[in-house]
């Protein structure tokens, strides 16, 4: 079954814009987002610098040998993933005691006052277990769903080499997890002398700026769209004005002159008028002339 050059011509420009307007997407998407969590990682190790400066390492120490002996003493660990459950619940009440300590005190205000100034979501404290491969909690100064001390997550593969080298802290990463969603996380080291007693870490959460990075790209599709769309009628405008009409032109020319049609139409060599200024035109005029010499 033949197809019209004219179809052909619309399937192929649609197809090729279509095309376009997808690899534009994704391609801006993908390069917002990594611009947007460049910037936002960069803040993260910046705050939790500024953090780590103020703190005095030896209340943090304090706070981290008593989370250590309630971590060692007990079988049966409960992780964040079980958040709500009587067993997650039964297992931090077991940390309790730690909050009512006076370096555990002294040591989120600090925190809350760093994270104040620098309008972030929380700064908090950890501790690795590298035997373990785990994280606990120690001091989270979040003003809303702050972790208790004892809470446990494990460490990330992307920071497996902080185990074996523990001053390098935790650079920057993203991470989307339960219950904590889309976050930038990042955390530097507290150094009591020599020894690493904990590390200052601060998250961002990107829950609304994936969403605004989203909307954003919805838009620019949009947009793109609608450009397109106009573009593809423009083209096809041209298109049809000067290659698709006078080559259908010459085609029934052509046929009349051969036979081919029947009955005839009255459109012959002669009464063709193709100005397009290219090799169609020229066409145009080597039919006219075959006419005119009489060539079959």
């Amino acid at each position: 079954m033949r197809s019209s050059l004219r179809k052909k011509n619309i399937l192929i420009i649609v197809i090729s814009f279509l095309v376009i307007i997808v690899a534009s997407v994704f391609a801006s998407y993908e390069i917002i987002k990594v611009l947007v969590q460049d910037q936002y990682k960069q803040q993260v190790i910046s705050v939790s610098e500024t953090a780590a400066a103020v703190l005095i390492p030896e209340n943090v120490r304090a706070v981290r040998d008593e989370a250590l002996k309630v971590y060692n003493s007990t079988e049966n660990k409960v992780y964040s993933d079980d958040w709500g459950s009587p067993e997650f619940d039964e297992y931090v009440s077991r940390y309790s005691y730690i909050e009512d300590m006076h370096e555990f005190n002294r040591v989120i205000s600090d925190l809350h006052l760093v994270q104040d100034r620098n309008n972030v979501d929380c700064i908090y404290i950890t501790a690795m277990i590298p035997e373990d491969k785990n994280s606990i909690y120690l001091i989270d100064a979040a003003d809303e769903d702050a972790c208790m001390p004892g809470v446990l997550d494990p460490i990330y593969e992307v920071n497996y080499e902080t185990l074996e080298d523990p001053e390098r802290g935790f650079p920057a990463y993203v991470t989307n997890t339960d219950p904590y969603g889309w976050l930038v996380s990042g955390g530097v080291p507290i150094k009591d002398g020599n020894s690493v007693v904990g590390y200052c870490m601060c998250d961002i959460s990107m829950a609304s700026i994936m969403e605004s990075i989203l909307r954003y790209t919805i838009y620019i599709a949009v947009f793109l769209l609608i450009i397109s769309a106009i573009l593809v009628i423009v083209f096809l405008s041209f298109m049809e004005a000067n290659v698709n009409n006078p080559l259908r032109a010459m085609t029934e020319a052509a046929c009349n002159h051969a036979g081919f049609n029947d009955p005839k139409t009255e459109l012959t060599f002669s009464d063709l008028d193709v100005k397009t200024g290219d090799e169609i035109q020229m066409l145009a005029e080597a039919l006219k002339e075959i006419q005119t010499k009489g060539i079959s």
